[in-house]
């Protein structure tokens, strides 16, 4: 596991070394084709073309890219909700996923003396627990369910430091 900021400046670095990459930000890809033809528009609303040799598509579940090549994507199933949070500590013994009755449960330290954790939020009990915003309830809940989820959770200093969203499945 590593950090996304700690991710994105490693592959912002490794891409601004090379001479033979040309970087757009802000841009919105509109279309892509399986031979490296891409359009986008970019933040002053002008449409744009380019060819590349490799096109990477990291623009999420609804991938203009991805949809536009020959991937035979699949969106898996519905939309799941799932809790996110980093808390203090890289020593508490989660370094993995967990299959519960709840759903799953899982993390890994992420550096800088921290740890990532995500949970399930689908079953009754826990989203009952979201929707009060209850943090006392949620933790119950997914100790309940895994003991071992306590050494994180019990980290978490407010309900608001969770992160609650919605969470779709891509198969490539």
């Amino acid at each position: 596991a590593v950090r996304r900021g700690r991710l994105y400046a490693v592959l912002l670095a490794a891409a601004v070394s090379e001479p033979a990459i040309r970087t757009r930000f802000g841009c919105e890809v509109t279309g892509a084709r399986p031979d490296g033809v891409v359009t986008y528009r970019s933040p002053d609303g002008s449409h744009h073309r380019l060819s590349a040799d490799l096109v990477v598509g990291a623009d999420g579940a609804a991938s203009a890219v991805r949809t536009a090549g020959d991937f035979g994507p699949a969106v898996r199933g519905n939309r799941e909700t799932y809790v996110r949070g980093i808390v203090d500590g890289d020593d508490l013994g989660l370094d993995g996923e967990y299959w519960t009755a709840l759903g799953l449960f899982g993390g890994a330290p992420v550096g800088g003396g921290s740890t990532y954790f995500y949970a399930a939020a689908h079953a009754p009990e826990v989203a009952t627990a979201l929707e009060r915003r209850d943090l006392a309830a949620f933790r119950q809940v997914w100790v309940d369910a895994l003991p071992g989820s306590a050494t994180v959770l019990d980290r978490v200093a407010h309900f608001d430091a969770l992160l609650v969203n919605d969470v779709t499945r891509v198969d490539c």
